[in-house]
């Protein structure tokens, strides 16, 4: 199994991880759009049971769904290193750029695409939901 590695942008903190990416999801919620500065955000997700997370800096907000996540982040550069969520307990989200060799891979699954904008264009074998995974498809 190849071991790939999460760093913050400074350095300081990282996260080793089993392999490649299992799942990569991009996610044009209200939220994500805000926190990233663009049109969505882009993450992969891993069991966290075998990670060794470090202690970081935490904040917590709120997605479109109104469910919470908890971003960790790094205190010296502010780079969100993973975030847990309330609906996946037991799992990490970390962002896809900090994958270095795996960050350009495009996404299996777009959630909260009623907010996509119309210039953005997902491949078709991404599966594409109007609001969360556990929600209607989109219409494409």
């Amino acid at each position: 199994m190849t071991e790939v590695t999460a760093h913050c942008a400074c350095g300081a903190h990282g996260i080793d991880l089993p392999g490649p990416p299992p799942r990569i999801t991009i996610c044009f919620c209200v939220d994500c759009q805000l926190r990233t500065g663009g049109p969505f955000g882009i993450a992969t997700y891993y069991e966290s049971a075998n990670l060794m997370l470090p202690v970081l800096v935490v904040r917590r907000r709120y997605a479109d769904s109104g469910r919470w996540l908890d971003d960790h982040h790094c205190p010296e550069c502010g780079v969100v290193l993973f975030y847990t969520t309330e609906w996946k307990d037991g799992v990490v989200g970390i962002p896809l750029g900090l994958l270095r060799g795996y960050e350009h891979l495009p996404p299996d699954r777009a959630v909260f695409c009623r907010n996509k904008p119309a210039w953005v264009v997902l491949p078709p074998e991404v599966d594409a939901y109007e609001r969360g995974s556990d929600g209607p498809k989109a219409m494409r």
